[in-house]
């Protein structure tokens, strides 16, 4: 928790260790049951940016896996617009397979990791929303 909306601070954090960590602003933290549920969530592997200060953390490619391939970020737009796989592999003329291993790498290079409390799709589909139009041309 800091006093401070700091997004450097915020990335450098992120950059060091993209897993189990948060980054939540005292101010914003007024409920118990708030605070309880972000650290929680940051125990079990999860990623907290307080939403003050989010959208001026984002990058476009914010994983140490690298950028996201334009192919990343087609099957992310279709991900985050609620098909399913096999609706993004029919949008993409690609296979199902083939969708399953772009998910797969693209998650963790958006901080988007497996926790038992959160869907991954729902989280990816909010950070699409919060930044894919980061992405350039690429995203329609």
């Amino acid at each position: 928790m800091s006093s401070y909306a700091e997004p450097g601070w915020a990335r450098r954090l992120l950059a060091r260790r993209p897993r189990g960590v948060g980054y939540l602003l005292k101010d914003t933290v007024d409920d118990t049951a708030v605070l309880r549920d972000a650290l929680h969530r940051v125990a079990h592997g999860g990623v907290l940016v307080d939403p003050k200060i989010s959208a001026q953390v984002a990058v476009p490619a914010p994983g140490p896996d690298g950028p996201l391939s334009p192919r990343e970020i087609e099957v992310l737009r279709e991900m985050a617009e609620g098909r399913s796989n096999a609706g993004v592999a029919t949008a993409l003329s690609i296979s199902v397979r083939t969708v399953e291993n772009h998910i797969r790498r693209l998650l963790p290079k958006i901080g988007v990791f497996e926790d038992p409390d959160g869907n991954a799709r729902v989280r990816a589909a909010l950070w699409w929303r919060d930044h894919g139009e980061n992405l350039g041309s690429s995203t329609g």
